[in-house]
């Protein structure tokens, strides 16, 4: 047998993956934040953050915590070392010095960070967020906390409108619609989806309530799952459910 029909052979026993791409190469470099309908908020959400806390530490933490982190002075246990009071003084103000220093420098980075973040916002986008009446002053001061809670705003909900009721019916619209992107990881998908039920749920009001079961929610996240990618595992669960093989998930989770 030729070596050219061994590398045949060989081939054919690979998986077929999908769109020729690795999944790693989907996470190189953070994407242009686009404004509107179909926005790539939640891509651009999940690299910045990795990128920022790469580059920043603690400073990165405000991308997930939507506010900026602030760690706590905690003091080692000097005493319980046998110390001397006068050594423990020392060593004490050796940590609230190193602490400081760490609070020096997230300060310092907010416009490094404030800078990352504008170079990757797309005009329209920056023109969106410039509507915002505290504008000038965070600007001004270039404070990436204001900026990206803004940004949350602003394109949270794929939307253009800046009217109550009709974002309100985008929410809804959005969680009723909601379907897995061709090229939207399983991961990315989740978090689009907890996301989009969470901006659906705070359209809530006392004649209108919106409190989907967890095992709806399940069911409408797996209804959402791309048909391309996952049409086989789809119509396996659906007769296993059918045939009570095994019992429908509860909760979200037990789908991930």
């Amino acid at each position: 047998m030729s070596s050219s029909d061994s590398s045949k052979q060989a081939s054919k026993g690979k998986p077929f993956r999908r769109y020729g791409r690795k999944p790693e190469e989907e996470r190189k470099g953070i994407p242009m934040l686009r404004y509107g309908k179909g926005n790539n908020f939640y891509k651009f959400r999940e690299t910045l953050s990795e990128v920022a806390m790469e580059k920043f530490g603690n400073l990165g933490k405000v991308i997930d915590l939507e506010k900026y982190y602030l760690p706590e002075m905690v003091f080692t246990d000097f005493e319980a070392m046998g110390y001397s009071e006068a050594r423990i003084e020392r060593l004490e103000l050796e940590e609230y010095k190193e602490h400081t220093r760490k609070l020096t420098k997230m300060e310092e980075d907010r416009l490094k960070l404030y800078g990352l973040i504008m170079q990757h916002m797309s005009l329209e986008s920056k023109d969106e967020v410039a509507q915002d009446e505290e504008y000038k002053d965070w600007h001004q001061d270039k404070d990436p906390e204001k900026l990206w809670q803004v940004i949350i705003r602003t394109h949270k909900v794929d939307t253009v409108s800046n009217v109550d009721t009709v974002k309100d019916l985008a929410a809804r619209k959005a969680y009723h619609n909601i379907k897995q992107g061709s090229f939207e990881t399983l991961a990315q998908y989740s978090v689009r989806f907890r996301d989009t039920y969470k901006a659906y749920k705070a359209t809530a009001t006392e004649e209108c309530p919106v409190d989907v079961a967890e095992q709806d929610q399940a069911f409408d996240f797996f209804h959402g799952l791309d048909q391309g990618r996952y049409a086989q595992f789809k119509t396996s669960m659906w007769n296993g459910w059918a045939t009570k093989a095994f019992d429908p998930p509860e909760m979200l989770n037990l789908l991930l």
